[in-house]
């Protein structure tokens, strides 16, 4: 269950991020490293890492990919971190570490260690001013770090040793067992001394920082939260979520109609063949109504000749033939192709050479799909208080090319009183 709704949250999660590192040196200088994220599935891609010491080149190169989300990091002049045992940001705690401290002045953030925590302050001024310089350029920041750590983000995919990390000026020492920071320094002219890896491949380490906030921005649903609280950031970020929501629903949307249409054609289609299948038996079914009554009034034409030539069984014979066009209603896989009253009797070889008649018997021959289908016809025949006896002659197949019905023979014996 837990997978289905890390899938489904995935659909909701940004697909493209920037993450940038930014460095202020003491003379003013400002050192900007930025990484490109891709999502395809499962498998996040860093495909670009570049490297600025001037905003105009770095806005220039942003535009080229216009409309993906920015991770902003923060470190150097004008970003205080502080180490400290306090565990808690409450405001006399704050005015113990920096005194001048006023909520209306400077933002803070708050890091917690083995024993040993890092709190982060940055004026607000300076925030606000970075926030102006990215919208006036046409660019949206959405998550802002203060210091390195967010790295902890992205720790295991590096390949420390001992729970050691160096890389960039940064050195960084962590309890595996509690997975909680030891120590933490930064030595400007420090540098790695082997190459860092991002699991199997290589990173400038100059780009781990800002790979990590690009990584934090795309799996926000999945990690801590290490940015600090900035409203008109927190505005941005919102917004840009709100965007995302609303195209991945309108894909659900859209995805959904096609389905719902795909299955209201299949269902048509299943449903149009149905009917013409019905029609065509609603078709065979009343043209075989209809020989049955033209034949059934052929039998009655026959019989009212022979009462006008003195013989009383005409009556009878046309009102049995009708019953019998009544019993195969319903039953339109038996066919009727020929009847003879009271037919002649078969010449063997005991019998005489002059033909005695059958009275009171009808032969009827036809076609029909099966013997269970024939069967199931005169068991009802039987049941009628008109019939004393009830015989197949034969049941054979059809000679017919392409045409897997059976031809039948039955004989039927009726009452004179009923």
């Amino acid at each position: 269950m837990g997978s289905i709704v890390s899938n489904f949250r995935s659909f909701y999660d940004f697909k493209k991020t920037y993450g940038i590192a930014c460095f202020f040196d003491q003379q003013g200088g400002v050192k900007l490293d930025l990484s490109y994220l891709e999502r395809h599935g499962d498998t996040i891609d860093l495909l670009d890492n570049h490297c600025f010491a001037e905003w105009d080149p770095l806005f220039s190169f942003l535009e080229k990919r216009g409309g993906v989300p920015i991770a902003l990091q923060l470190q150097g002049r004008g970003i205080l971190i502080k180490e400290t045992s306090l565990a808690t940001t409450d405001k006399d705690d704050l005015l113990k570490i920096l005194p001048n401290y006023s909520e209306d002045d400077f933002l803070h953030s708050i890091f917690l260690g083995n024993g040993t925590n890092w709190i982060c302050f940055v004026k607000r001024t300076l925030i606000l001013e970075l926030v102006h310089r990215f919208k006036k350029a046409g660019f949206v920041i959405c998550q802002l770090y203060l210091g390195p750590f967010v790295v902890e983000n992205v720790l295991d995919q590096l390949n420390g040793y001992s729970g050691i990390y160096n890389f960039n000026g940064h050195t960084i020492r962590k309890d595996l067992e509690k997975n909680l920071w030891d120590f933490y320094l930064y030595k400007i002219d420090e540098q790695a001394k082997f190459k860092i890896k991002l699991g199997s491949s290589e990173i400038k380490e100059q780009f781990v920082v800002s790979y990590a906030c690009a990584f934090s921005l795309m799996m926000f649903h999945y990690l801590q939260d290490l940015s600090i609280n900035e409203e008109s950031v927190e505005e941005s970020f919102s917004n840009e979520r709100a965007k995302l929501q609303f195209r991945t629903n309108g894909a659900f949307a859209l995805g959904s109609i096609l389905v719902l249409l795909l299955i209201n054609i299949t269902l048509y289609i299943s449903y149009k063949g149905k009917y013409e299948r019905l029609d065509i038996l609603h078709q065979e079914h009343f043209s075989n109504q209809n020989e049955l009554e033209l034949l059934s009034e052929k039998t009655f034409e026959q019989d009212s000749l022979l009462l006008t030539l003195g013989w009383n069984g005409g009556i009878p014979k046309a009102w049995i033939l009708a019953k019998i066009a009544e019993s195969l209603s319903g039953r339109d896989k038996i066919f009727l192709t020929g009847l003879v009253i009271n037919p002649e009797s078969d010449k063997g070889l005991a019998t005489s050479s002059i033909n005695e008649p059958n009275l009171n018997k009808i032969t009827l021959t036809g076609e029909c799909s099966t013997l269970g289908q024939l069967e199931s016809w005169l068991r009802f025949i039987r049941n009628s208080e008109w019939i004393s006896e009830v015989e197949v002659i034969s049941f054979v197949d059809n000679n017919v090319p392409n045409n897997s019905s059976k031809q039948f023979v039955v004989n039927f014996e009726f009452k004179h009183e009923f």
